[in-house]
């Protein structure tokens, strides 16, 4: 049985579509999963369906609004996340199809864009579109569990370092996009571009963990400034508890000497003098801050 054109396109687009369109709904919190799963798969339908009769422009604009704009229009996350995932998930869609098409290159040597061909080598065919299954799948999986390990690092500030994997994303889909519908047969390209493409996801990886550094640098910024804030509020509320203990000292001083002075005046026999110290006393008992400054001394 020979296959048709549309046959092969839909073999070859529309497992990995699918798989795409459910990592989507992974890593972005989509406000309709399910509305959002058929629009993207209608789009992609559309564009299948009707390659031999849409122009490169087109099908780019349709790649553009099926994998940009309708993410991040379905998407209720911040718009800075939203573009983060967004272009390193077409980074990573780009980098599976260099791969696979690299991979037909060194098994056939010939344009996988001929369908002729692809009908005479169909087992290279299959093998390829599964390799591109299980990169796709490799590469979502891990981007997965480092979006959950970044999320759970709590708010950070992105704006520094989401324009590179923008600038990334949309590199490498100009060389891809280049390679099938401009230099057809390039092997070189995506040869060049698998080899790329290794340098762009060690490139990712240590965006990501600059991104976890910053954010924990951050946090712990903002404990150091809270806790410094907490230690002055304390400072501040000690600070009477520290003037009364004080106040206390220097009443306690003066009593003592004021008792010392009484004691000295009733042994050398100055009864008088030393009733005046005690009624003295007596009334900065009743009133202790008086005794700050003493209003009599103690004279030999």
């Amino acid at each position: 049985m020979v296959l048709s054109d549309t046959a092969i396109d839909l073999a070859g687009t529309f497992p990995s579509n699918v798989l795409i369109v459910y990592a989507w709904t992974r890593m972005l919190r989509m406000r309709s999963p399910a509305l959002f799963f058929v629009v993207l798969l209608a789009l992609i339908a559309v564009v299948v369906l009707g390659r031999n009769g849409v122009g490169s422009i087109a099908r780019l604009a349709f790649v553009v609004i099926g994998f940009g704009v309708v993410p991040f229009a379905f998407s209720s996350d911040r718009p800075l996340r939203k573009l983060l995932v967004i272009a390193l998930m077409n980074a990573m869609i780009v980098v599976a199809e260099a791969v696979s098409i690299a991979a037909w290159y060194a098994v056939v040597g010939l344009d996988i864009t001929d369908y002729d061909v692809v009908r005479s080598h169909m087992g290279a065919f299959v093998c390829t579109h599964a390799l591109h299954l299980l990169v796709l799948t490799a590469l979502f999986s891990g981007f997965h569990a480092a979006l959950g390990r970044f999320d759970r690092t709590g708010a950070v500030d992105m704006r520094g370092f989401v324009w590179f994997p923008v600038i990334q994303a949309v590199l490498l889909g100009a060389a891809l996009a280049s390679g099938v519908y401009v230099h057809r047969g390039s092997e070189v390209l995506f040869f060049g571009m698998t080899a790329l493409s290794a340098v762009c996801l060690a490139t990712d990886r240590a965006l990501f963990s600059a991104m976890r550094r910053h954010a924990r640098k951050r946090r712990e910024d903002q404990r150091a400034v809270f806790l410094r804030r907490r230690l002055d509020r304390y400072l501040e509320l000690s600070l009477p508890f520290v003037a009364e203990v004080e106040r206390t000292a220097r009443f306690r001083h003066d009593v003592r000497n004021h008792v010392q002075t009484i004691l000295v005046l009733s042994e050398r026999g100055e009864r008088v003098r030393a009733q005046e110290h005690l009624a003295a006393l007596r009334a900065c008992l009743d009133e202790p801050s008086s005794l700050a400054s003493p209003p009599f001394s103690h004279r030999g």
